[in-house]
């Protein structure tokens, strides 16, 4: 994947914001196969416990990106799971 990557990134020259969309234009690589699956992240462990529809006010991004990351993780691993 590094050579698609670097396709991405026009060589290195362009940085890819890990929140980034990306949606090829056109089908160059039908090697690879895409699939979009949703992933739910459940946030509870954040909540604020006086406030259950607010997280808690010490909650920083890396925060929310560990349970984002969490979640995908295992989704990918069920998916591959699945597949094997």
């Amino acid at each position: 994947m590094a050579d698609v990557e670097r396709e991405l990134t026009l060589g290195g020259n362009l940085a890819i914001d890990s929140e980034a969309v990306v949606r090829p234009e056109n089908d160059t690589r039908p090697e690879l196969t895409y699939r979009i699956v949703k992933v739910i992240a459940n946030f509870d462990e954040l909540r604020d416990p006086g406030a259950p529809y607010l997280l808690a006010s010490k909650i920083n991004d890396w925060d929310l990106k560990a349970i984002v990351a969490d979640a995908k993780m295992k989704e990918m691993s069920l998916l591959l799971d699945k597949a094997s």
